[in-house]
């Protein structure tokens, strides 16, 4: 592991992942983005001009998920585009349609457990805040603050995890990621 790619590489791109969204388009959605996160990785992979310009290419397809899940897709694409540059079983059609199934279902998780979860709990705990503390006007002040550090705290760590365990992992990510959603969904039935 970490042949090509370093431990740098991976966090510069996840530190450039936060503006996915910079750059968001109707034709392609989030493809600049997308090319502008992984742009740290091309001289690692791409050893010429041309190799550089068919990467650009390849990725400046269409390319839409939910932008906290879009680390996990990154990894993964990272990982096979050093396989591919090592000539070690992955090939520019194995990351295109990789990169093309994993989009649909990451959004779904993305949409649900970011809206539907964390958005709420991380609200619904600033609220909490102001409302136990309306007698001292500067801790109301830092419930917002709270519902926000709540909210970000938990998405960085998702992306954090996304890029590390989507380039160690590789394609083999999918069963790390339906290990976690089964483990909340018994937990979720349980009770």
């Amino acid at each position: 592991m970490y042949k090509l790619i370093k431990k740098i590489d991976l966090f510069k791109v996840l530190i450039r992942s936060f503006l996915i969204e910079a750059s968001w388009n109707f034709e392609s959605m989030q493809n600049i983005g997308f090319v502008y996160a992984m742009s740290p990785i091309i001289r690692k992979v791409c050893s010429d001009e041309k190799e550089r310009a068919s990467f650009l290419a390849r990725h400046l397809k269409f390319f839409n998920t939910h932008p906290s899940m879009a680390p996990f897709i990154m990894g993964v694409v990272i990982n096979m585009e050093e396989k591919n540059k090592l000539e070690e079983k992955a090939s520019i059609d194995e990351i295109e349609s990789v990169k093309n199934t994993m989009m649909g279902p990451l959004a779904a998780i993305g949409d649900s457990v970011f809206w539907e979860y964390l958005r709420p709990f991380s609200a619904l705990f600033g609220v909490s805040v102001v409302l136990l503390s309306k007698n001292n006007f500067i801790l109301a002040c830092i419930g917002p603050v709270i519902s926000l550090l709540v909210y970000n705290i938990f998405n960085i760590i998702i992306r954090y995890n996304g890029i590390v365990k989507g380039y160690e992992q590789g394609i083999s990510v999918v069963t790390y990621l339906q290990g976690f959603i089964m483990n909340q969904i018994h937990l979720k039935n349980k009770y």
